[in-house]
This record gives C-alpha cells, structure tokens and sequence, in this order.
C-alpha cells in the first residue's frame, strides 16, 4: 500500500510541477476587454513574460516586456514567487525519486522514509508558495476590477499548487518503518 502511495504522489509532484510551469509561461494572468475605434473588440493579456494583445479577428500580438519596470509589481512578485517555487521543487523530486520504495539509491529504508518525509514537505512549501502568488495576484486583479478580470493562468496556478501540496502530504505520510515488537 504504500509503495502505491508513494508513486501515486510523485506522479502528482510531477504533474503538479509541469502544471507550475505552464502557468507561468501563459501570458493570461490579467485579461483587459478594450475598445478600439474602428477595429472592434480585443483583449489586453497580460503575463509573467509577456503582454498579447487579441483582435476580434483572432489575430494574437504578443511582446515581452522590455524591463522590470513595466510589469506591474503584483505580476513582479508573482513571477519572482514562482520561479523560485519551480526551481525549488526540482530539489524534493529528485529526493522523490532516491527515497522511493522501487529505487535503490539508498539502502537504509528508515533513511529512504526520512527522504520521502522531507521531500513531502518541500513539496508541500512549494505548493504553497505557487498558491500564494496565484492568490497575491488575483486578489490585486479582484480589487482592481474596473480594469481587468483574472485570467486562465490562476486555474492552472491553483490546480498546480493543490497538485503540489497533495503529493507533499501523501510523501509525508508513508512515514517511517514501524518497529516490531
């Protein structure tokens, strides 16, 4: 049972973190509805990376911001926040892989269930750290909300973050070997 446990959470680790990854690289974290004299409708995106602009045609225009001063400082902490939650997780899914019951990277299997247990709650921190700059940024996006609406990448951001924490959680609870008495 717990074997399947551990493999069940390192599949969500990992789709949690490609999740992670998608939601950042996606430029719809704030989506502005605009008029334009003559051309119609179009949407303003505006991303982590980049700011696209979409047509009532169809047409997508995107441009990647030319400083840190023209994104706006919610978006800035967002992208900050996470990056370093992405790069960190590289760290417990490599200790999710060593400690695992179906590896051989380490022997000693009280120090494979201590690997998993840390893994789990780095997974857990990062989940949260996703979560909280998806939350920080639609709560600023909300607040301002004569001006834009919350975009497609806050779902991914929250599905990659409850993917995250979830498989931090199951890691941590395959806990170490009991003792027989």
């Amino acid at each position: 049972m717990s074997r399947g446990k551990e493999i069940v959470a390192i599949a969500l680790a990992l789709i949690g973190w490609i999740t992670a990854v998608v939601a950042c690289v996606l430029p719809m974290w704030k989506v502005l509805a605009v008029t334009k004299a003559g051309t119609g409708r179009a949407q303003i995106w505006e991303g982590l990376w980049m700011v696209c602009v979409v047509q009532s045609t169809g047409q997508i225009q995107c441009t990647a911001y030319n400083s840190m001063r023209a994104l706006p400082s919610d978006l800035q902490a967002a992208r900050d926040m996470i990056v370093i939650a992405i790069i960190t997780a590289l760290l417990p899914l490599t200790l999710s892989f060593m400690g695992a019951k179906c590896t051989d990277c380490v022997k000693d299997k009280a120090l494979k269930a201590n690997v998993m247990i840390i893994s789990g709650v780095l997974f857990t921190i990062v989940g949260c750290l996703v979560l909280l700059s998806t939350s920080w940024t639609r709560n600023t996006t909300i607040q301002d909300s004569q001006h834009s609406d919350v975009g497609a990448s806050f779902n991914v951001g929250f599905v990659a973050a409850v993917l995250l924490m979830t498989a931090g959680l199951l890691q941590c609870c395959t806990g170490p070997p009991r003792k027989r008495r």
